[in-house]
């Protein structure tokens, strides 16, 4: 059987059916929510953020999640989906309002430092990998 290969598929799919592919690149990899606090020990516990104040870790642990379970957000292309403002407030102890604003500063440090962005990527491959 020939082998298929994914990056010429990846960008014929791209170039033809960009909606298509925005869809398929953006869809949510986690749907639990009951995850979270083990996303969020996983991540605290690391040794990539053993140096990091709790506000750096915090921002990672945002950034993963909505990574993992709402990646249009990150994009701008929607609101944060149904519940998960909610369940990162009780996980953090505070106001959705305050996730709503720590959603938009994490998005502007994935855009600003590619270190961030490259924790973040690490991160979430991780916590992928422990889930599977």
């Amino acid at each position: 059987m020939k082998s298929i290969n994914y990056e010429l598929l990846a960008k014929k799919l791209i170039i033809k059916h960009p909606e298509l592919a925005r869809e398929l690149i953006n869809a949510p990899k986690l749907e639990d929510t009951t995850f979270l606090p083990e996303i969020r020990k996983a991540i605290e516990s690391d040794e990539r953020l053993k140096g990091a104040s709790k506000y750096e870790k915090r921002d990672a642990v945002i950034a993963v999640i909505l990574t993992l379970y709402d990646p249009d957000h990150l994009e701008g292309y929607k609101k944060m989906r149904n519940g998960l403002r909610l369940s990162l407030s009780k996980l953090f102890s505070c106001n959705p309002v305050i996730i709503s604003y720590l959603s938009k500063k994490v998005n502007n440090l994935l855009v600003i430092y590619t270190d961030f962005k490259d924790d973040v990527r690490y991160f979430a491959d991780l916590i992928l990998k422990k889930l599977d």
